[in-house]
């Protein structure tokens, strides 16, 4: 059993994370998107502009997701008794085409680490059916491999991302760790220690020091730390340095059994930049957003300068739910050891949720928001947005809506690829809703950050993010119209034509585009049954589909 175990968390150590938050030195104009900002002053030479500052193009992605369980009747009873999660980190399409190698480069580490995952997973349904066969009841749950992935640095230099990784394969306990990965972004080559840190003994100094200092009251479960050099096997190359890049440093990682017993838990070293310029390769650190945003685990923690005096705060989330309906019941911060917790019935506005996602915004001006992303009953989703402040936590405000997802993707096979989006750019957040102005369906708008941490936007219509096209089964007049609204024709849109649903104002107005890209415009009731010149909207379209 013991070689059985220790194996297969040899192989799991090999899983590594991929995920990327983002900022920016200046804040564009709101609603712009930061990379046109940026590509129209490269356009511009001339003297005039000579000294404006450019800014950091930060990356736009989104995750693949990929899940799987098996399961038997036991003693007339379903029981599910392996299951797997993992994700992969992808650009945008728009970016892939900008950063063809770091597209390649994430591509194929996605590959490995799936590979990984999955080949893991195979082990974890036969270890489940054998332990199950000599009469184990699989009273610690399911046996089970996951990897989620956060987004901590995603601007035009570096990529960098951790995941959290947790596995029970049988024992008395399951196993967790961070596995970060950093790419340079031009190249697309995953980094290594050694490419970011110029001085590797002074850095390891300075780390023993920090470690010293920080886990003094438990150093006697730190294996070799005093007797032999700690960091000997990471310094030779023998054991691969787990670190993170972020925003002004990095994260020295050392997961349970890397420098110490289990019973330690995870170390991890905050190294800055400032201070310690000479230890690090530069051009990784001297041009990075002022601004930026990250994501964090539900139940997970970051340091942040909460007042501008230099020093770095470090802040805790957790998230208690209910054991029972798993319903969110509190969101708990803690500043430096201090909590301050949102009860979730306190409120008029109340957060259903059965799961969180969590980003954390640093304004230029040193403002510090949360948005929780929780998703309830009929995968509603609502977005709690709390400021962080040394002293305490404000009560949150409340934005009805959820993270745009990107279409489901399709490989070819008669697999369907789930995707999640990511906010990397406080400028340029994509929010949506629900409408049953045709068919139930979800519509979006563009937001940015506002000064009080709400979203913002400057568009006026939804967008559908369906792009599926619809026959027409009955003919109805419409009006065609321009880009801007304005009226500029009419026609009848005859039964047998397709139509692409366009934009909303989720009231009334409904547009569609025709083959030909025309804007098509109709008046929809806003109640059931929603109609069109008294005729239900079944009636016209085709596979129209409304929620029960």
């Amino acid at each position: 059993m013991k070689k059985r175990v220790l194996s297969l968390l040899l192989v799991m150590i090999l899983v590594i994370g991929v995920f990327a938050g983002c900022g920016k030195k200046e804040n564009a104009p709101a609603g712009n998107d930061t990379n046109k900002t940026a590509d129209a002053n490269n356009d511009n030479n001339d003297d005039t502009n000579a000294d404006v500052e450019e800014e950091v193009k930060l990356l736009h992605v989104y995750k693949e997701k990929y899940s799987d369980s098996e399961g038997a009747v036991v003693n007339d009873n379903w029981l599910n008794y392996a299951r797997m999660y993992y994700e992969k980190l992808k650009l945008t399409k728009e970016d892939a085409e900008k950063y063809a190698a770091l597209a390649k480069g994430l591509e194929d580490y996605g590959n490995e680490i799936g590979g990984l995952v999955e080949e893991t997973y195979n082990d974890c349904k036969e270890f489940a059916k054998d332990d199950m066969a000599q009469g184990a009841t699989l009273e610690y749950g399911e046996y089970f491999i996951e990897r989620y992935m956060n987004v901590c640095r995603a601007d035009e230099h570096v990529l960098s991302a951790h995941s959290t990784f947790s596995s029970y394969t049988g024992g008395a306990h399951g196993y967790g760790a961070d596995y970060p990965v950093n790419f340079d972004v031009e190249t697309g080559k995953r980094l290594e220690f050694k490419d970011v840190v110029k001085d590797l003994d002074a850095m390891y100094k300075l780390v023993e020091e920090k470690v010293r200092e920080q886990y003094a009251d438990s150093l006697d479960m730190f294996f070799n730390f005093e007797s032999e050099d700690p960091f000997a096997d990471f310094k030779s190359g023998e054991y691969e340095q787990a670190f993170l890049i972020d925003y002004d440093g990095i994260n020295v990682i050392y997961n349970p059994y890397d420098i110490a017993a289990y019973a330690a838990g995870q170390q991890v070293i905050k190294i800055p930049f400032k201070g310690n310029e000479n230890l690090f390769e530069e051009k990784y650190f001297t041009d990075v957003p002022e601004s930026y945003v990250i994501e964090i685990s539900e139940n997970g923690d970051f340091t942040i300068d909460l007042d501008g005096d230099g020093t770095e705060e470090t802040v805790s989330l957790w998230s208690e739910y209910d054991m029972d309906s798993y319903q969110l019941n509190a969101i708990c911060f803690y500043i430096n050891n201090n909590e301050y917790k949102f009860e979730n019935d306190t409120t008029e506005e109340y957060l259903d949720s059965f799961e969180g996602r969590v980003f954390i915004f640093k304004t230029k001006e040193g403002k510090v928001f949360c948005y929780y992303l929780g998703r309830g009953c009929n995968d509603y989703e609502t977005i709690a947005v709390f400021e962080i402040k040394k002293d305490g936590i404000s009560a949150p405000k409340f934005f009805y809506g959820g993270l745009k997802y990107p279409d489901v993707i399709e490989d070819g096979s008669d697999n369907i690829v789930w995707a999640e989006g990511c906010i990397t750019d406080m400028e340029h957040m994509e929010f949506d809703t629900r409408t049953d102005i045709f068919g139930t369906t979800s519509v979006y708008k563009t937001y940015h950050l506002g000064a009080d941490g709400m979203p913002e936007t400057n568009d006026e219509y939804w967008a559908f993010v369906s792009k599926v096209s619809y026959k027409v089964l009955k003919s109805i007049k419409v009006e065609i119209i321009d880009e801007a609204g304005n009226k500029t024709g009419e026609r009848e849109l005859a039964a047998g034509e397709e139509v692409t649903p366009y934009r909303t104002d989720n009231e009334s107005i409904l547009d569609m585009k025709d083959k030909d890209g025309n804007i098509l415009r109709v008046k929809v009731t806003n109640e059931w049954p929603y109609e069109i010149d008294g005729v239900e909207m079944q009636e016209i379209f085709e596979n129209i589909i409304y929620a029960g």
